[in-house]
């Protein structure tokens, strides 16, 4: 063989196992098993996939193939470490939109390698009542109290409270190991009229700090719920009697133990209230 024909021969099979980098040499390189889409809805999908050799876990995506800037991790690998099976959860996508993505997976030698582009339509939104979430922080509202933050750290720490009232599902609030007595308290800046709470809880891979039911308390006085939540991965929407008020207090009553928490906590009122 010419020298010429071995290189091409290498850079034939570099392209066709989509590696970012010229190693792999010393270790095969990594294949890309049984991609696909599950528990596909308007606003969240799941993406599993195996790899061939234990790597890191990510998924880039976007709205065209040329526009993947959007980087989604397992939020349940640590950094550092790896895996052969891998699942990654696309949080806040828009109703009935296609989505584009490739599986991005690291080896311990620092080589990276990407699965081919695939994409996926998400479902038709429910319409419902046209309602404002003033529990945002870009509402003005704020985390005045907590049971507490993992690790002790800050409310706008990885893991802190803030993450709780910050529009996301990609992020979440954890507490320190409190399970059914985990709380937060949400200040909403000013007198608002709630109509209707909604709630996602977190969880962990091995079951515990799924919160699956929880309370509120207005104003330290009038107390609703407990509402079920037993499923981590659904939104829940609440309609409650109508109330007037300021500040807030979510508190699990059951929970499955652990760093119990919270996705994503919203407080609606009607539009134009």
């Amino acid at each position: 063989m010419t020298v010429q024909a071995a290189l091409a021969l290498v850079l034939l099979l570099a392209v066709a196992c989509g590696s970012s980098s010229e190693a792999g040499e010393q270790e095969a390189v990594v294949e890309f098993l049984n991609l696909r889409v599950e528990e596909l809805a308007s606003t969240r999908a799941v993406i599993r996939f195996d790899t061939s050799r234990p790597t890191t876990c990510e998924v880039e995506w976007g709205l065209s193939m040329d526009a993947m800037s959007t980087t989604a991790t397992d939020p349940n690998m640590e950094l550092g470490t790896f895996a052969e099976e891998h699942e990654v959860p696309l949080e806040d996508l828009s109703p009935d939109t296609t989505i584009f993505f490739r599986a991005k997976a690291t080896d311990p030698m620092g080589d990276t390698y990407y699965s081919d582009v695939m994409s996926f339509q998400t479902e038709m939104g429910d319409e419902g009542p046209a309602r404002v979430n003033v529990a945002l922080m870009s509402m003005g509202s704020s985390i005045v109290d907590k049971s507490s933050n993992f690790s002790n750290m800050a409310d706008a720490s990885t893991w802190g409270a803030n993450n709780a009232i910050d529009g996301s599902m990609s992020t979440e609030w954890s507490s320190n190991g409190d399970g059914d007595d985990a709380w937060l308290v949400i200040d909403l800046g000013q007198m608002r009229d709630i109509e209707a709470f909604g709630f996602r809880s977190r969880k962990m891979t091995d079951g515990t700090s799924i919160i699956t039911s929880v309370q509120i308390i207005f104003d330290g006085d009038t107390m609703m719920g407990p509402f079920e939540t037993p499923d981590p991965d659904q939104r829940y929407i609440f309609e409650i009697a109508p109330i007037r008020a300021q500040r807030v207090r979510v508190e699990a009553v059951t929970t499955t133990g652990g760093n119990s928490g919270v996705k994503e906590i919203e407080l609606f009122q009607a539009s134009g209230s």
